[in-house]
Order: C-alpha cells, then structure tokens, then sequence
C-alpha cells in the first residue's frame, strides 16, 4: 500500500488513476478519482 500526501499542492481539483503493480507486472487502472485540495 502506498499513500499520497497532497500537502504543498496549490488550491484546486486534481484527478487520480490507480495502478497497481507487482513482481507479475501492472494490473488494470481504476477508475478516476477526484481530490480537492484547499
């Protein structure tokens, strides 16, 4: 598990796709995630 820290970033709506991977390769990516920050 690997967190994000969105701290230092400018006020706004930033979007996000996860992709895991491992020793096998990547997986699929997520769907998009919406932060907003400020």
């Amino acid at each position: 598990t690997t967190e994000f820290d969105a701290t230092g970033l400018p006020p706004g709506s930033y979007e996000f796709k996860v992709v895991g991977k491992n020793s096998q390769g990547s997986g699929p990516e997520s769907t998009v995630s919406t932060i907003v920050v400020g």
